[in-house]
């Protein structure tokens, strides 16, 4: 299972540990295929792996490590049945 972390703000004394059923779609690139980040409740969550920051150029979410396109792929919850 794999944990989002949120940068911890000014004054704060230590990140957010986001609940997987939190995160409502992740962010990955379509050229290396890596994911870089979640959206959760409408912001982006960069993961801690990615070596640089995610830029926009043009309009376009580019990666952290390649500088691909990013693409955001919805999580889908489970019904209840």
């Amino acid at each position: 299972m794999a944990l989002a972390l949120q940068a911890p703000a000014a004054g704060a004394p230590r990140p957010r540990i986001i609940s997987p059923l939190s995160i409502e779609a992740e962010l990955a690139c379509l050229m290396c295929g890596r994911v870089v980040g979640d959206i959760v409740d409408g912001r982006v969550i960069q993961h801690p792996g990615c070596n640089g920051r995610l830029r926009l150029e043009r309009g376009i979410v580019r990666c952290c490590h390649c500088g691909g396109p990013v693409y955001r792929d919805p999580m889908i919850g489970l019904a209840a049945q």
